[in-house]
């Protein structure tokens, strides 16, 4: 999505369509800065028939170990920022610090909740504005959201940092490895339940979709106006996926060149390995900028069954004013899986 668009639409219209009080601060219980919880990596990829899915498998895999889950000062509208390390560092301390803003599940009086969790990924180009408002609505019904600062996003961002299509396709692969990771990290934390789910919107789906499908260890994860075939969509999509075209263009990535590095993190390579009983797809109705044979396809690799796509009206950016409803779903749905 467009940053400027899903800013004004925030502004203009999704606060007042967010029903009931965003997450307080009030009667805080969750950890305060400073305090550290002792995590291990459960990551457990399992090989696969397929080549070209074993080539993803491995761009992403790192060696299991113990790792450190700290608290953060919080300066955004969120209960506590946590901080883990990255599993696929590029070099970078800032950006190798994977951050995480937890919207606490609270009860009717205001105290955190012992609750199941899910890891919000955000969409392109943006400030965590669109999984912001996703994370404070998993918490208001019952469920810790957490949003996931994705490589080079709000505090992970380094301007120093050099922008090119090939860190674009390194940082997805690290963003696939974090979301996985924060898995670990979040069921570390008090007040959180082993069960941990993932939810994606736009490019965070597509990310989110290759990460679900690394051990099948989210349960349930949410694929919001995504899919797969990344090729067709920055070759036939319209909007963002235009610029991403035109970037790609200038860094003589055209073609089967294009092809070739689209695979490192392309989700028909691995969609066969998510679970379908646990997936749900929620693709725009008109979208023009991922086409829909895009998303047919995912479902179609995955064996995703027709009641667990739940179409939103709209576009790709117009969908965002169904949102709320979307993840008051999601949160349902959660909860019934306990």
């Amino acid at each position: 999505m467009t940053t400027w668009f899903v800013n004004l639409a925030y502004g203009l219209g999704l606060r007042r369509l967010h029903r009931g009080p965003l997450t307080v601060a009030t009667d805080f219980e969750c950890p305060g800065p400073g305090s550290a919880f002792a995590a291990h990596d459960t990551l457990a990829i399992e090989p696969d028939n397929s080549p070209a899915a074993n080539t993803l498998l491995e761009k992403v895999r790192w060696a299991p170990a113990p790792f450190t889950v700290r608290v953060l000062p919080c300066p955004r509208r969120c209960d506590a920022r946590v901080a883990f390390p990255s599993p696929l560092p590029g070099g970078d301390e800032r950006n190798d610090t994977v951050l995480l803003d937890w919207h606490a599940a609270r009860d009717n009086s205001g105290r955190v909740v012992e609750a199941p969790a899910v890891v919000c990924l955000d969409i392109l180009k943006s400030i965590n504005v669109v999984s912001g408002l996703v994370g404070r609505t998993f918490a208001r019904c019952g469920v810790h959201g957490f949003v996931m600062h994705m490589p080079q996003y709000v505090g992970r961002f380094n301007p120093a940092f050099p922008r090119s299509s090939k860190n674009l396709l390194a940082r997805a692969r690290q963003a696939v490895a974090d979301a996985r990771r924060a898995r670990d990290a979040v069921v570390a934390l008090p007040h959180v339940l082993p069960q941990v789910g993932l939810q994606g919107t736009s490019l965070g789906g597509f990310l989110s979709s290759v990460a679900a499908s690394l051990d099948n260890a989210f349960a349930p994860v949410f694929l919001v106006i995504s899919g797969a075939d990344l090729y067709r969509v920055i070759t036939e999509g319209k909007l963002d996926a235009r610029t991403l075209r035109w970037q790609f263009r200038m860094a003589g990535l055209e073609g089967n060149r294009l092809r070739e590095a689209l695979d490192e993190v392309e989700p028909l390579h691995v969609a066969h390995r998510l679970d379908p009983a646990r997936t749900w797809v929620f693709p725009a109705r008109s979208d023009t900028v991922v086409p829909p044979e895009c998303t047919r396809r995912l479902v179609e690799r995955a064996g995703i069954a027709a009641e667990h796509v739940r179409p939103l009206p709209g576009g790709h950016y117009t969908s965002i004013f169904h949102l709320i409803g979307a993840v008051e779903e999601m949160a349902r749905i959660v909860r019934q899986s306990l």
